[in-house]
């Protein structure tokens, strides 16, 4: 899978940036095996800053990384503002996560926040993979992040970000 290059779009006629979503590096100082540093490249799909669309027409629509059509969402561009901080943050701190399946039945990913509430939280989805870089351990792939309601009653079995990253490596 090749790392998603994400280059400014313009939808109604306002030009939109999107540098903030270009792959970043988060290291874990000793957390490799035999104590060196573990090196996890985050990326993100377009979904965190698109949402599903029927077809070809219409105002900024394009084709996701599986060649789905996706419209540009401005609420979801929003968001994915401090989606990179986010990232570093639940890898850094060891925010929770859960196992979660799409609709295509892969196992997935969702993350909330450092101590999740029950109410309307930012959710990120990903999946972690070896890296077969140089110098990348881990790749975290972000599918999608958007607002939602979340139930943590709901949630099942825990684990940290922290050890998903580990127990891929």
């Amino acid at each position: 899978m090749s790392v998603v290059v994400h280059k400014p779009l313009v939808s109604g006629g306002i030009l939109y940036s999107l540098h903030h979503l270009q792959p970043l590096r988060v290291t874990l100082p000793a957390a490799a095996r035999d104590a060196a540093d573990l090196v996890t490249r985050v990326s993100f799909h377009s979904h965190v800053y698109s949402q599903s669309h029927p077809g070809p027409s219409g105002g900024a629509v394009f084709e996701d990384e599986a060649g789905r059509w996706r419209e540009f969402c401005p609420a979801r561009h929003t968001l994915s503002q401090t989606l990179p901080r986010h990232c570093q943050d639940m890898i850094a701190s060891a925010y929770p996560t859960w196992p979660s399946r799409d609709r295509n039945n892969i196992n997935n990913m969702a993350v909330c926040d450092a101590q999740p509430e029950t109410g309307e939280r930012y959710v990120i989805f990903y999946e972690v993979v070896p890296s077969p870089a140089k110098g990348v351990h881990v790749k975290l792939i972000v599918k999608s992040a958007y607002s939602t309601h979340f139930d943590s009653a709901r949630t099942g079995k825990r684990m940290t970000v922290r050890q998903v990253i580990k127990k891929c490596h």
